[in-house]
């Protein structure tokens, strides 16, 4: 329902970290663009929840430069995830999933299955 802004994490980090930097002094927006930018980067599943049909497959893309799991209730946990590796589930039942990264657990998702 709608189009996206954006295609990718990386996207939407670059968009949100230029409008917060757009309160900052001319000269130094770009500056505070990028400093927001690089604290948002990192530690968070984007997007965090994600609804898709029973029988559908959600695939983890990770893109932080530190490691990440993906734990789910009741699924064994992802392999450790370093940049750039992916990890893919194909859920069969419906229902609500969260999950955490095993290695920092405050990164939550959900993954809503119909």
């Amino acid at each position: 329902k709608g189009n996206p802004m954006e295609k990718t994490p990386d996207e939407m980090w670059k968009r949100v970290a230029k409008a917060v930097a757009s309160v900052e002094k001319k000269e130094a927006k770009k500056e505070w663009e990028e400093k927001f930018y690089k604290a948002m980067e990192d530690f968070k599943f984007v997007p965090d929840t994600v609804t898709i049909k029973r029988g559908g497959t959600v695939t983890w893309i990770q893109r932080d430069s530190a490691p990440h799991t993906v734990a789910l209730t009741d699924i064994p946990e992802s392999p450790r995830l370093e940049q750039g590796d992916t990890w893919s589930y194909t859920f069969d039942k419906t229902g609500n999933y969260n999950y955490i990264c095993g290695i920092h657990p405050y990164m939550k998702g959900r993954i809503i299955v119909k």
